[in-house]
């Protein structure tokens, strides 16, 4: 046409020309359609969609992480063949893990068929304006196609119709002009209804090119979703087999062990009659269940190391949060029977009870429960229990004797007259303290000895001690002195009655007291 438009003659080259742009637009629209179609072919796998290279590429598209330049490290995955062969505990994590995954992948399929849904309830209506612009286009490019025939057809025509209607015509030049300009009319109606079927197509079609794409892409995602629900389901019923069938097989030996224990227990009470005997038995019978059973569990719960490492963290902390207490105790055991520990007989003083130790266990310690005035302590009748892990209490502190000595220290305070000779009466008060001490010195000196041995470290030796001073407006004798703690009560009777025998036998003494002289412990409890 443009050949036929370059020789054509004045009065053609619009009728051409018009005939030109017709032709064009139905080009144009050809175009359109032919790059719409080569769009949605392009992400369809309609093109070499079998063998191992279109598998790969299928898988490549389904994992965009791997186009992407942020490359995502995957977890390790649990093979199958793992699982089965684990224990319990790992077999139940791979089975909520692909009880976890079914779950996902039901959700995602919805998911996916809600997309596909309104993705297509979208495209539908622009599908069906798309299908009438393409059929009215293929009328007017068909008309476009027929009006710019070549005129080789038309010229044969022409001469035979001009023989026969020659006679009939005088001007037939005026004729072509009447008719040509309606067929221009509509060759430029022809052309522009293309030209706008043309642009409403390409409007229409850069949405619904998306839509068919996303269609496609939502169908192997669901094609991919489905086969990977049906291979997690195979997985999820085998290992869900195993776990049945080893949970199985762990009640199985935990029956038969416990039968067994069963027979051992009906056999020891019927043949040993040795009560000791039969005692060392059960004891032993329940150590070799409770050991049997373990094993049984443990190499039936776990397998891998990282799995039993697994376990026995979370036993431990359980142990150690449950049993806090126990374990301090336990531990607290092993200082208490150390070297300044505590043996039963010693007096101690724990929370402000005084007492002699009875017994010490493995987590508890008791004692027999003192009370008395300070000078003289003697049994409630009630014993006193107490934790071991009261060592590692601060608020709670335990006080004891020395290890190796029984003797405890005593106070003697008199008030003296402001008028008295202080210090006759001081050496005679101080001389019946010392003959007193003297009668059980030996023993104290001994004691003495006998932990400086123990600590091979010298130890300031146990003595009567004495001091004149002021208190209270008043001169006031103080003397210190040690005493044995089974015998206190005695001896500070003794030196009572030879202070009130030494004030009857003279009355300067009688009238040197200021007040009544006072007897005490030099440490309460």
């Amino acid at each position: 046409m443009d050949k036929a438009i370059a020789t054509a003659n004045s009065r053609q080259i619009n009728s051409l020309r018009l005939q030109r742009e017709g032709v064009q637009a139905a080009i144009d629209l050809n175009n359109s359609m032919d790059e719409a179609l080569k769009k949605i072919v392009g992400i369809s796998d309609t093109k070499d969609g079998s063998g191992l290279a279109a598998d790969v590429e299928r898988l490549q598209r389904s994992i965009p992480e791997l186009n992407s330049k942020e490359k995502i490290v995957a977890p390790q995955l649990t093979t199958l063949e793992s699982a089965r062969s684990s224990g319990v505990s790992s077999q139940g994590v791979v089975l909520f893990q692909l009880l976890e995954t079914k779950h996902a992948l039901d959700g995602l399929i919805s998911q996916n068929d809600k997309a596909h849904q309104t993705a297509l309830a979208v495209r539908v209506p622009i599908s069906t304006v798309l299908r009438t612009l393409v059929t009215k286009g293929q009328l007017l490019t068909e008309e476009a196609v027929e009006a710019s025939a070549p005129p080789q057809a038309t010229a044969k025509k022409m001469p035979a119709e001009t023989k026969t209607k020659a006679p009939t015509s005088i001007q037939p030049t005026p004729t072509v002009t009447a008719v040509t300009p309606p067929m221009s009319t509509s060759q430029a109606t022809s052309a522009e209804t293309l030209g706008s079927i043309t642009r409403d197509f390409q409007a229409l079609s850069s949405a619904a090119i998306p839509l068919s794409q996303e269609l496609i892409v939502l169908q192997e995602s669901r094609s991919n979703l489905t086969a990977w629900q049906g291979a997690v389901d195979q997985e999820y019923k085998e290992v869900l087999h195993a776990l049945l069938l080893r949970v199985v097989v762990i009640a199985i030996a935990l029956g038969i062990i416990f039968v067994g224990g069963e027979v051992w227990r009906r056999a020891t009470n019927k043949y040993v009659h040795d009560p000791r005997r039969r005692r060392q038995l059960l004891v032993v019978r329940r150590i070799a269940i409770g050991f049997l059973s373990v094993i049984v569990v443990l190499f039936g719960f776990v397998t891998q190391f990282n799995s039993l490492a697994t376990f026995a963290g979370f036993i431990t902390a359980g142990i150690a949060v449950g049993l806090q207490t126990v374990l301090l105790s336990v531990a607290a055991y092993f200082f208490i029977v150390g070297r300044y520990g505590v043996k039963v007989g010693d007096r101690i003083t724990v929370s402000s009870v005084t007492g002699d130790v009875i017994d010490v266990g493995l987590v508890r310690f008791y004692m027999m429960e003192l009370a008395g005035s300070g000078v003289e302590m003697n049994p409630t009748g009630r014993v006193a229990v107490f934790s071991n892990a009261v060592l590692f209490q601060a608020a709670t502190p335990l006080y004891k004797q020395i290890p190796g000595t029984e003797f405890a220290w005593h106070e003697l305070i008199v008030k003296l007259s402001a008028t008295t000779n202080y210090t006759k009466v001081c050496d005679a008060i101080m001389n019946e303290v010392k003959t007193v001490y003297e009668s059980y010195r030996p023993n104290i000196e001994q004691q003495h000895r006998d932990v400086e041995n123990w600590m091979q470290a010298p130890i300031a030796a146990p003595e009567v001690d004495s001091r004149l001073q002021f208190s209270g407006g008043a001169f006031q004798l103080w003397a210190r002195f040690p005493v044995e703690i089974r015998t206190a009560a005695k001896t500070d009777e003794e030196l009572t009655k030879r202070l009130v025998k030494l004030m009857e036998q003279n009355d300067e003494f009688k009238q040197a007291f200021a007040a009544t002289p006072v007897i005490q412990a030099a440490v309460k409890g």
